[in-house]
């Protein structure tokens, strides 16, 4: 909610802990929401005394918003946009960084990997019969075998 704050005081040790740190990592950030990006820099800014974005530490933001996206209660497509680390007035203040090569993905499956970024950047067209949320998967991409065993042999090798 826009409300959202923390109980960490100037006087706290976590308080302290903060302003000792050079680097703040958070992993997922986009299934955070813009309020709870904006309690961080609120925080930040209050425990080192800062007016500047993020009170002038340094977060390092991981996430791919085409992958998940956070959670709002009764949240139709638009409320769930508007709630994303996007909307936050801190936005502007961030450096974006791209990574250019898929780590998820061998070497020998090129295909499958290139499939995947079109995914994300929603470049599958659709099949007839299908919803507008809903995309046809490659049978070449189906694992065929319906055993566990066959699964974690194909996954981990």
């Amino acid at each position: 909610a826009e409300t959202t704050t923390t109980k960490i005081e100037e006087h706290h040790i976590e308080a302290n802990n903060i302003r000792k740190v050079s680097l703040i990592i958070i992993d997922e950030v986009t299934m955070m929401t813009v309020h709870a990006l904006d309690a961080i820099d609120k925080l930040l800014k209050k425990v080192t005394k800062k007016s500047v974005a993020f009170g002038g530490k340094i977060l390092l933001l991981g996430g791919y918003v085409c992958q998940c996206l956070p959670v709002i209660k009764h949240g139709n497509r638009v409320k769930v946009v508007e709630s994303t680390i996007k909307s936050s007035g801190t936005w502007s203040e961030i450096f974006k960084f791209r990574l250019t090569r898929n780590m998820r993905t061998a070497d020998d499956s090129l295909e499958f990997a290139n499939w995947l970024i079109e995914l994300g950047n929603s470049a599958h067209s659709r099949t007839a019969g299908l919803g507008p949320d809903a995309i046809e998967i490659p049978q070449d991409f189906i694992l065929n075998e319906h055993s566990e065993e066959s699964l974690v042999y194909h996954v981990f090798g």
